[in-house]
């Protein structure tokens, strides 16, 4: 189970890996267990970002210098 100080690592890399325009449209974001689960506000961009998931979860798991994320679920 991740603690919080990781979970707060694992948030702050995910808007540092999508830049301030995705992030402005994260209206939900947490973990549970090794699943990123984020909620957007627009339905185009989530399809979009579907197809790019393995390499956000790449990016955000070399930021915190681990391998704490096995998948990203958009809602």
């Amino acid at each position: 189970m991740q603690d919080g100080l990781m979970e707060a690592r694992i948030i702050d890399a995910w808007h540092r890996t999508v830049g301030g325009y995705i992030s402005s449209y994260t209206e939900k974001i947490f973990v549970r267990g090794d699943v990123l689960y984020v909620t957007l506000a627009n339905n185009a961009l989530r399809n979009e970002l579907f197809y790019t998931r393995s390499k956000i979860v790449y990016s955000i798991n070399g930021m915190v210098g681990k391998k704490a994320l096995r998948e990203i679920v958009f809602r």
